[in-house]
């Protein structure tokens, strides 16, 4: 069974590592409670995307990302399981393209890089379950499809939804054992 795993907010936390990057650069400061289903880029400025856009241009950005809590184990386990795919849209940041697979090989050292995908459109993508952050990802995708929480999309209840790679680790490793038992 093919799983696919979204790289940017699912096992990487982007978001919240953008928002400290942007806080140093700017001294603008998010709470939680200013980003509940809107994207940061909407509350900014022309000067401030542009800012953020450079903050995203910068190699240095995806290398330093930190890893969801949990991810590294969870990950392990079903790549045992399943057969795993990390897809990330990647090209419109090209440079970034080293960059995520430095940091696939810095945090996840027994994933097999030949199932790291980057790619501009997620729609080519064909597997049986899909976790992502994004709806626009999940939408076209055939297989089952599992929102993993974020602040932008916390007010989307079309889909399954998990909060934390324990809960993944809970429906994903429990429910495929359980076929066995």
């Amino acid at each position: 069974m093919r799983l696919i795993i979204d790289m940017d907010d699912v096992l990487a936390d982007t978001s919240e590592y953008l928002r400290k990057v942007f806080y140093q650069k700017t001294g603008k400061l998010f709470k939680d409670d200013q980003l509940i289903g809107i994207r940061i880029e909407s509350l900014l400025t022309q000067e401030e995307k542009d800012i953020l856009d450079a903050i995203y241009k910068r190699k240095e950005f995806f290398e330093n990302v930190p890893v969801m809590k949990g991810a590294v184990s969870v990950v392990e386990r079903l790549w045992s399981i399943y057969d795993v795919y990390i897809v990330s849209s990647a090209i419109q940041y090209p440079f970034s393209l080293e960059a995520k697979v430095n940091w696939m090989v810095k945090h996840f050292p027994f994933f097999n890089l030949d199932r790291l995908v980057l790619c501009g459109d997620k729609r080519i993508v064909k597997g049986d379950i899909m976790i992502d952050d994004n709806d626009f990802n999940l939408l076209p995708f055939q297989g089952r499809k599992i929102l993993f929480n974020s602040l932008h999309n916390s007010q989307d209840t079309r889909f399954e939804r998990v909060r934390s790679w324990k809960e993944i680790e809970a429906l994903l490793c429990i429910e495929e054992t359980a076929k066995f038992i």
